[in-house]
Order: C-alpha cells, then sequence, then structure tokens
C-alpha cells in the first residue's frame, strides 16, 4: 500500500471524504505532514492487533523509513516537530498517539479499544 493509498483509506470515513479525496488524488507531491498521517495510520494497520507500542526515537524512524526520507538529523528534527501539529488530523480518522510511560509510545489504530 502506498502512502496515498494508506491516507486515501484513512479518511474514507469522514463525514466530507469525497472532498478531501478529491483533494489528495489532485496533488502530485503529499506534504510532509500528510505522509506522517499516512505512515502512522499504515503502522497501526499493518501490526496484528492495530496498535503499535515502542520507544518514541524507534517510532519517528519507522515514520522516516515509511515516508522515504533521508534518514539524518534534520528528517529527526522535522518529523519530531511536526507530530503534535498533525494530532488533530489524526484524531479525525481514528488514529490516536498516547505516552504510556516515559519515551515510549503507543499508536492506535482506528476502531481499537484501549484497555
Amino acid at each position: 500500500m502506498t502512502l496515498q493509498q494508506a491516507l486515501l483509506t484513512a479518511v474514507q470515513n469522514l463525514p466530507n471524504a469525497i472532498s478531501i479525496r478529491r483533494k489528495i488524488i489532485g496533488k502530485n507531491i503529499m506534504s510532509l505532514s500528510q505522509r506522517i498521517i499516512a505512515a502512522l495510520y499504515s503502522i497501526t494497520n499493518q501490526e496484528a492487533y492495530g496498535f503499535y507500542f515502542a520507544y518514541e526515537p524507534e517510532l519517528i524512524e519507522r515514520i522516516i523509513e515509511i515516508t522515504e526520507l533521508p534518514f539524518n538529523e534534520d528528517s529527526v528534527k522535522e518529523v519530531k516537530s511536526r507530530l503534535p501539529g498533525v494530532m488533530g488530523a489524526l484524531k479525525e480518522i481514528g488514529v490516536e498517539i498516547t505516552h504510556p510511560c516515559e519515551n515510549y509510545v503507543t499508536v492506535w489504530g482506528p476502531g481499537v479499544r484501549r484497555g
């Protein structure tokens, strides 16, 4: 599944999905924020139980790998700086990031029961 396909799948249940899907399809290049959202959705979609638990730097590395960014210090800083800004959009598609322990994160996929 490409990042664009993951993003299209992630937004399919939103109230204005048709409009959002047209905008995504109409663009040839996805923004970094869109790529991060698609990567996080893709990560939870690939997990057997629908959630991903990792040390925060591991999650950043996985996002960089999926988004095909160059693995360097600038990419790490850029992804870390964008994560707080995409939380609202992630929540809209049903993905949530929690911090159960210091320096660890859980990425919950759409429809996964937290318990």
